[in-house]
């Protein structure tokens, strides 16, 4: 009888734990099925506000357009022609595969248009090189998997989507150079915001819908506190990296042989990687990532770096190459989740990093501001009333994977500081699963394809790694000796 009730039990938790998991790695939206862009003859929103002009909020922006009367893109900054608003526009960016398919599908023109600037589509699985504790990952064979990018850099993304969100959507009025001090309504139901503009001018905008894509240190979030209390309640994983770069330019005589070489830290005692891009022009940015370690911005210390830690492919390119401008630093105190789902209001949502913020090294901040977009549509167009807080709770079964991914391997660092008892707890375990998969990369083909679909968030994959047969074939056979301190090298 003991055993039946203990199986019954047993199988109880399994489906509630499988129905967990099913919610939140089917929580995507069909690209392929999505609208998101097309023209609408019904306007379910009469005005929309967007706050931040970056890349986050130029794709809120399109999203509502279609389906708005108005649409008013309000940025702080004075938007630069040529250049990103973000203060890491000038660092390395990887833009995930899914994310630049959401893109297309709003821009049909998107894709011609960074070629046009130089960029060069590349396979990122034959054509780049990863290499880890156990040296390069297991190569493949080109078009395996579908994983593929783009040479460019961030700035340049930037600019051809604002000048096609401009050019298609011609309800969309930019606001720059103006600082929000102020949401209208109450606190159940924001009704529009007050900005201050060059001139110390106070001008409101009443709005339907207001969406907060302003980043980490959201307007929203901070206002809310100031003018009625309410405080969003916080989740951080603070691992403190500082992002070093520098761009160089290629000798003419020297061949730039991959468009993308990492070289992955490896916790513990790696806390530190380095990663070069080549960017549309043909030039590459080349940029350090250290874990609580300081770093001189000199431009020697930067180069002999990689020199002492025996990144060759990197220093090869240095040592073939000149350098351009400066070097740069950005700092990032970690990763961080707002519940902006706990909060039941109306006329007011928030995407991007404004919800969660990655450490940025993982390349999944814009791909995720892309997902939320592309819920945000699909909501408004299903002709039910829309709900704020059904958009936030679906948003977080969203970013919950990438987030999990994210912030596990940031804890596993010594010295990072947050996350939840459990993920604390799991520790060690995590270190082992890391040297385990970071051994089966370079040994398996199949494991590199299969981690590198989930990583690119292709829709429906959440599930391919999370199979008995999958788990067993990552873990199913003796590991041999990882890594010890002071190990020399990759």
């Amino acid at each position: 009888m003991l055993v039946v009730i203990v199986l019954i039990v047993v199988c109880l938790l399994s489906i509630c734990v499988y129905r967990y998991l099913d919610g939140i790695l089917s929580a995507q939206v069909q690209l392929s099925s999505s609208e998101i862009g097309r023209p609408s003859n019904v306007k379910v929103v009469g005005t929309a506000v967007v706050v931040g002009g970056s890349i986050s909020g130029i794709i809120a922006a399109s999203t509502l357009s279609p389906l708005s009367k108005q649409v008013f893109l309000i940025e702080k900054r004075k938007i630069p022609e040529d250049s990103s608003v973000a203060d890491q526009g000038n660092q390395v960016h990887i833009f995930l595969s899914c994310g630049i398919d959401i893109i297309a599908k709003i821009f049909p023109n998107f894709i011609d248009a960074i070629i046009k600037k130089g960029a060069v589509r590349f396979d990122a699985l034959h054509d780049c090189k990863s290499i880890g504790i156990e040296g390069p990952f297991a190569s493949c064979e080109k078009g395996e998997g579908g994983v593929y990018g783009y040479s460019i850099s961030r700035a340049c993304v930037e600019v051809v989507i604002r000048r096609l969100a401009l050019e298609t959507f011609k309800n969309i009025q930019v606001i720059d150079e103006a600082e929000v001090i102020r949401l209208e309504g109450t606190k159940d139901h924001v009704t529009g915001l007050t900005y201050k503009n060059l001139d110390q001018e106070e001008i409101t905008i009443q709005s339907d819908l207001f969406v907060d894509a302003s980043g980490l240190y959201g307007i929203s979030a901070r206002l809310l506190n100031k003018q009625y209390g309410i405080n969003i309640e916080k989740k951080k994983v603070k691992s403190y990296i500082e992002y070093i770069s520098c761009r160089y330019a290629p000798r003419p005589e020297y061949k730039v042989k991959n468009p993308i070489i990492f070289y992955r830290g490896h916790p513990p005692h790696k806390p530190y990687g380095g990663i070069s891009q080549l960017l549309e022009d043909g030039n590459l940015i080349i940029m350090l990532g250290m874990f609580k370690t300081p770093m001189s911005t000199n431009r020697e210390s930067f180069e002999d770096f990689f020199k002492e830690k025996q990144m060759h492919l990197i220093s090869e390119i240095i040592e073939n190459s000149d350098p351009i401008g400066s070097v740069f630093s950005f700092k990032k105190e970690g990763s961080q989740y707002n519940y902006f789902e706990n909060l039941n209001m109306k006329g007011m949502i928030a995407l991007g990093d404004a919800v969660c913020s990655f450490n940025p090294v993982y390349g999944q901040g814009m791909t995720c501001a892309a997902e939320g977009c592309l819920l945000l549509d699909q909501l408004l167009r299903n002709r039910k009333p829309f709900s704020c807080q059904e958009y936030q709770k679906r948003l977080c079964k969203i970013v919950t994977l990438p987030w999990l991914l994210a912030t596990n391997a940031d804890l596993c660092f010594p010295g990072t500081q947050g996350g939840s008892s459990f993920q604390r707890m799991m520790i060690p375990r995590t270190i082992k699963a890391n040297q385990e998969v970071a051994v089966k990369l370079a040994r398996s083909k199949e494991t590199h394809i299969d981690v590198a679909i989930v990583m690119n968030m292709t829709e429906g994959t959440g599930w391919r790694i999370l199979t008995p047969l999958w788990l067993r074939k990552l873990f199913g056979y003796p590991i041999v000796p990882v890594m010890k301190p002071g190990y020399p090298v990759w």
